[in-house]
């Protein structure tokens, strides 16, 4: 059985087994060239918030839920968020998956509201207002950012006729700590009839639907 040529060069004293030593150095030092660029260029990457495990929409952020993971630069959105102080205490707008990115958006704050805003056409700067739900599982099935009306009902009996207090108000979340209370955004008008609407009558709310295609 014939030996390797590759194995005779490296056996055989001679210029052929020098030459396959150097080329073989030479590809080692370009390998760890090559793994101390990207460990440099990765020291470089700037630090950002992340998720550090799922946390439920409407949960109040505490610093263990969050840390910071170094990402490169051209992944990291405008609006991402990069220090702790900027995001314990708030609330987290929808469900959050471990290493996500932390942005503005994805938690309660002026921004948000700035974006949900955008989204209702026409609608002027706009307040929150905690809405506390005559009935308690309907927080269930809100998420931020829908559509909703907040009635009441006419007279101290449960069966009187709907009253709509506001129209077109935008989920912002629920509240974690109490799953009875949802945050709305409204116009300044509408934010003020809903709070005092809500000292003297059980309120509810209708969720809007997109009509179809």
């Amino acid at each position: 059985m014939q030996t390797p040529s590759f194995l005779n060069h490296l056996r055989a004293p001679g210029y052929r087994r020098q030459v396959t030593l150097r080329r073989i150095c030479a590809l080692a030092l370009l390998a760890v060239a090559v793994a101390l660029a990207v460990a440099h260029a990765r020291q470089r990457d700037p630090h950002t918030l992340v998720f550090s495990k799922d946390v439920a929409p409407g949960a109040t952020l505490r610093s263990e839920d969050v840390t910071l993971r170094r990402v490169p630069k051209d992944l990291i959105p405008s609006n991402a968020l990069t220090s702790l102080d900027e995001v314990t205490g708030r609330q987290v707008l929808s469900a959050a998956v471990a290493g996500e990115l932390v942005t503005a958006t994805r938690v309660t704050g002026q921004e948000a509201l700035t974006a949900l805003g955008a989204d209702a056409a026409g609608s002027a700067q706009l307040n929150v207002v905690p809405v506390r739900l005559a009935d308690p599982a309907t927080a269930a099935v809100l998420e931020h950012g829908d559509t909703i009306s907040v009635v009441t009902a006419a007279g101290d009996e449960p069966q009187g006729q709907p009253i709509v207090i506001a129209e077109r108000g935008r989920v912002v979340v629920a509240d974690d700590e109490n799953p009875d209370t949802v945050l709305i955004a409204f116009p300044s008008e509408l934010a003020t009839r809903v709070a005092a609407a809500s000292l003297t009558s059980p309120l509810s709310v209708v969720l809007l639907t997109s009509p179809g295609p």
